[in-house]
């Protein structure tokens, strides 16, 4: 396995972790259809997997110079570039401005999964 790759797939992984802890705390917080919506819908997978990956290019980006770096400090990093970007996000959905009512005559369903959902 390539530097890079082993570098990057510490760091998505730390990454993951804390996302599997997001989910769970999801389920505990949405209804059970909005969930299960949610987990099929590309609203939650796309933001996961850019985040993984960015976390993943963070963490090799940051310890790209000194090769004897513990895997541990992979981890760490990606864990720290997944909160950062989730909690920029958070922040900027957090002062976004919600539209109430239909949009353009589209009806809103209430068990929609939204990107809002997942940075709640």
């Amino acid at each position: 396995m390539s530097v890079f790759l082993y570098d990057f797939v510490l760091g998505a992984a730390g990454a993951a972790s804390f996302e599997a802890l997001k989910l769970w705390e999801l389920q505990g917080k949405l209804r059970e259809e909005k969930f299960r919506k949610l987990l099929r819908s590309a609203s939650l997978w796309i933001p996961l997997l850019l985040m993984l990956a960015a976390s993943g290019f963070l963490a090799w980006a940051f310890y790209q110079d000194e090769p004897k770096t513990k895997a541990w400090n992979f981890v760490i990093v990606g864990i720290a570039a997944r909160t950062l970007v989730r909690e920029i996000a958070s922040a900027k959905f957090a002062h976004s401005k919600i539209k109430l009512g239909d949009v353009a005559g589209r009806h809103m369903d209430p068990d929609a999964p939204h990107v809002r959902d997942f940075f709640e």
